[in-house]
């Protein structure tokens, strides 16, 4: 029973897919600046997610609620309430008053 989902895990994926020949792409490697420039450019992209997702985390909790804007994508309904405003008073219209010189 230990072996069994070893041997279902290796008929999954042939290794060939998990263990693959480096010296097979070396033509797309040095087409693209070499190892160093493919790894720098790896780990550009994994900063760039890693900041996207904190960012969506962030702006997700700016809700009423720090679950209001999660609960609202996944039940796909936002309560909105509408709160209630201040009329809008104007002020009583003031005729300007004439400056006297001396």
């Amino acid at each position: 029973m230990r072996g069994s989902w070893r041997r279902a895990y290796r008929s999954a994926l042939p290794p060939d897919v998990l263990m693959w020949d480096a010296m097979h792409f070396s033509g797309q490697v040095e087409f693209f600046g070499g190892s160093r420039i493919i790894d720098t450019v790896r780990v550009l992209i994994f900063c760039a997610l890693v900041f996207d997702l904190l960012v969506h985390v962030y702006l997700g909790r700016l809700g009423d609620t720090r679950l209001a804007n999660f609960n609202a994508m996944i039940s796909a309904y936002e309560d909105l309430e509408e709160k209630p405003t201040a009329p809008v008073v104007s002020a009583p219209a003031v005729a300007p008053q004439k400056v006297l010189s001396a």
